[in-house]
């Protein structure tokens, strides 16, 4: 996998682009990493978001790619959520039952999730 670039010293965020990075990177990057150990949710919201990412891939079978934004990829401390977006394939999209749908429309509204213990902002 990639090598996420390092965040902008004077805006705190990403250098604008796609960076393809495996679990374990991202969660050395902006979970582990010395600069966050002080970080009173990042864990949280990790753990959080590893419980719905499991459970839309159970719902899906599959996820394809997986895209993350917001404060959760920058330099603040304490983000107040993970804003993800999953990618599912055409055929596996189109093979799911109706629950399978309605269920992924609950993932991916932000209340249902935080009424839920997970702090996501998906779609």
């Amino acid at each position: 996998m990639g090598v996420l670039p390092d965040l902008d010293p004077k805006t705190g965020l990403l250098p604008p682009g796609r960076y393809p990075a495996s679990l374990s990177h991202l969660e050395r990057a902006y979970v582990s990493a010395p600069g966050f150990a002080d970080s009173s949710t990042r864990r949280h919201l990790w753990e959080e978001w590893q419980c719905h990412r499991a459970i839309v891939e159970a719902e899906t079978g599959d996820i394809a790619r997986t895209w993350l934004g917001g404060s959760f990829v920058s330099a603040k401390l304490d983000p107040g959520d993970i804003d993800v977006t999953y990618l599912l394939h055409s055929h596996v999209y189109d093979a799911l039952d109706r629950d399978s749908l309605v269920s992924l429309d609950d993932l991916t509204d932000r209340s249902w999730c935080v009424e839920r213990g997970m702090r996501i902002d998906a779609t």
